[in-house]
């Protein structure tokens, strides 16, 4: 009989501890797997291009021209870098990390056109557990 209760208070602690490990690396519950680099740099881009579409159609003659539409346009266009990192970068990232609203930072590097001229454009976006898009904030 103790052995049982010893195996159930090892449990209640074990449980919620691989929770919250789970979760702090990455894990999306939803979709019961880990999203790849991959995904989130095309999940990144396409909220770069969702995003775009928005500031173009409010800001017409002072929108930032990109020299794609698509993802795989994007991709296919040599960007500068791309990539996902799930370094913190201070303040309270880690509780967002452990909630799941945090999985990786993707960083976006890619030329643009204002005005005429070519311009170095860099994107910051969070891609939460299951896959989720936001801009960085500041």
């Amino acid at each position: 009989m103790k052995n049982i209760f010893f195996w159930i208070g090892r449990s209640i602690i074990a449980i919620p501890i691989l929770l919250v490990v789970l979760l702090y690396t990455g894990f999306c519950f939803k979709q019961f797997r880990y999203i790849t680099d991959d995904e989130k740099i095309r999940i990144a881009v396409e909220y770069v291009l969702k995003e775009h579409d928005k500031t173009v159609a409010e800001n017409k003659d002072k929108a930032v021209v990109y020299r794609f539409k698509t993802v795989d346009e994007f991709l296919a266009s040599n960007p500068i870098s791309c990539g996902a990192s799930n370094n913190l970068r201070g303040g309270l990232d880690w509780v967002q990390k452990i909630s799941g609203n945090l999985s990786s930072y993707v960083t976006l590097e890619f030329m643009s056109v204002y005005r005429g001229e070519p311009r170095k454009e860099i994107a910051i976006i969070t891609i939460t557990n299951c896959g989720d898009a936001g801009w960085e904030d500041k």
